[in-house]
């Protein structure tokens, strides 16, 4: 999916708690974009929904990862660890999707900073 906007757990959080800046920035971002959510991002959020929120969840589209996601993980992983950064396994699999699709991630996360000296297109908000 060329021309997206991944919105990380952190952002999407907001978004169901009704953080009118974090929706005005994120629609300001998203503008002719595709917005997508990653399958762990999914995961995070459905785990702290109450039950009658969850079906919100499935409007929004979520991308998956496969082989060559994975790929740019490890690669990814393997430079943060060599520059002493070494970064959780949902925080990497996520950049990685990410990079794979030439997306922009949008997140409140400063964590993910550290993968932009790697490619990684990131919007901290």
């Amino acid at each position: 999916m060329e021309n997206a906007v991944i919105l990380d757990t952190s952002v999407v959080i907001e978004l169901l708690r009704g953080n009118e800046s974090i929706r005005k920035t994120v629609q300001e971002l998203a503008r002719g974009k595709n917005a997508v959510i990653t399958a762990i991002t999914k995961y995070e959020v459905l785990a702290g929904l109450k039950e009658e929120k969850r079906s919100i969840m499935e409007l929004v589209p979520c991308v998956d990862f496969g082989c060559k996601t994975a790929r740019i993980a490890d690669e990814l992983s393997r430079s943060l660890r060599k520059m002493g950064l070494p970064a959780s396994l949902p925080d990497t699999l996520i950049a990685a999707k990410a990079k794979e699709m030439d997306a922009v991630l949008v997140t409140r996360d400063k964590g993910f900073q550290r993968f932009v000296q790697l490619g990684v297109k990131v919007i901290i908000i």
